[in-house]
């Protein structure tokens, strides 16, 4: 079922603002337009069936559910690569929300914490994976 774009913002609006404080994320905005992006208005399978609406990978410390699918990654810029990876299962949006703000906690997104929305876009950390890709065209 495809959700409505406005009902689609209201909700990840509402578990963005319940869990973002807890994280140290003041920018409530650019995480809502990561999960827009990544989940393609939450339309994407990954998001419909899995609730991952961040594009979330596995990596080597997760422990739980995954689902293995067809991504594409640009190792060099403006070249696709089609690959299989595996990515996050989550429950509900909300398990899914809480689980992005978990995973950035990592160290090198440490420079995330406490970023307010005039200055988000300057503080986007130098050799690490594009986590908001709207910063390399903002």
């Amino acid at each position: 079922m495809r959700i409505a774009r406005e009902k689609f913002i209201a909700d990840i609006a509402g578990y963005v603002k319940k869990y973002a404080g807890q994280y140290g994320i003041l920018c409530h905005s650019a995480v809502i337009s990561q999960a827009v992006l990544d989940s393609g208005w939450g339309e994407s399978r990954l998001t419909s069936q899995y609730y991952n609406y961040f594009g979330l990978k596995c990596g080597t410390r997760w422990t739980g559910r995954s689902v293995n699918m067809r991504t594409q990654e640009e190792y060099r810029e403006g070249t696709l690569t089609s690959i299989r990876d595996n990515f996050r299962v989550f429950d509900s949006m909300e398990e899914g929300v809480k689980g992005y703000f978990e995973f950035i906690q990592l160290e090198r997104y440490r420079n995330l914490r406490g970023i307010r929305r005039s200055i988000w876009k300057p503080s986007v950390p130098t050799g690490m994976p594009l986590l908001f890709p709207m910063w390399k065209t903002a």
